[in-house]
């Protein structure tokens, strides 16, 4: 299994859902426990790079035996927990927390106890706080600012500026 392994964790897109299965994964001793206990069962690893906004993990659509999932951020080697869940709906698990923006974040998929099983993820993210212009993000002369309308942007109904507005998802940020 390639994401047997905190290294070989394999990408999760925001709005996407992946099929998977923890059976034949190994027992992944080292995870901290986060919430819950969640080094007792084999599991599988994941990873997205934070865009900011609250998100959503979930295998309660999909997934049919007991499983749990923690988040974590810093290294493979020096995991920090974020959040994790046992049972959030019957015996499967969802977590939603807030991403900060850059950030690169792990995600186990293991079993309670022992069990171990196929299972669907999914990752949602909430609207991103400056998808409106009515929240558009003050900005400095000279400052920098980073932003990903990869995930949580919508398209905005605006008109021609120089050039084809509102084809794409956007963020709004204002100066004066």
């Amino acid at each position: 299994i390639p994401n047997d392994l905190c290294t070989g964790a394999l990408p999760l897109g925001c709005g996407s859902t992946v099929t998977g299965t923890t059976v034949g994964a190994t027992t992944d001793a080292a995870t901290p426990t986060c919430i819950t206990t969640l080094n007792t069962a084999p599991g599988v690893w994941y990873t997205f790079v934070g865009n900011g906004a609250v998100n959503t993990l979930t295998t309660c659509v999909g997934t049919s035996y007991d499983i749990k999932l923690g988040v974590f951020t810093g290294t493979c080697a020096a995991l920090v927990c974020v959040t994790g869940n046992d049972d959030f709906c019957g015996l499967q698990s969802q977590v939603t927390f807030p991403t900060t923006l850059g950030t690169t974040y792990y995600v186990i998929v293991t079993g309670f106890g022992s069990a171990t099983g196929a299972f669907t993820l999914t990752r949602t993210s909430a609207t991103l706080p400056n998808d409106l212009c009515t929240g558009a993000i003050n900005i400095n002369c000279g400052q920098t600012i980073t932003g990903s309308t990869a995930c949580g942007a919508t398209i905005d109904a605006v008109g021609t500026c120089g050039t084809s507005l509102g084809t794409a998802p956007g963020l709004w940020y204002q100066f004066v």
